[in-house]
């Protein structure tokens, strides 16, 4: 059996005035180029964009590879989260 992707939820994502990212987005980039097994690679050059509801969680139904099933080991996930405006 290969491994299968983790729905992200909740977050409440909040800006550095703790007002929640309404409407706002993360992105995600990978530390480094990684392998699942059972699938291929993954690339660390590719952004990944989250969508976050007005409460600053994200929205059902987004998914990506956990960082358990991927190799090597210690890769992470760099997350920078924006305001509606596209504003870190």
């Amino acid at each position: 059996m290969s491994a299968t992707k983790t729905e992200l939820t909740g977050g409440n994502f909040q800006d550095s005035e703790g007002n929640p990212l309404d409407g706002g987005y993360l992105t995600l980039r990978l530390s480094q180029d990684c392998t699942v097994p059972g699938v291929g690679n993954v690339c660390s050059g590719i952004e990944i964009l989250i969508t976050l509801d007005s409460n600053g969680n994200a929205v059902a139904g987004q998914y990506v590879w956990s960082n358990l099933v991927m190799s090597p080991q210690n890769n992470y996930y760099r997350v920078t989260g924006y305001t509606a405006e596209g504003q870190k």
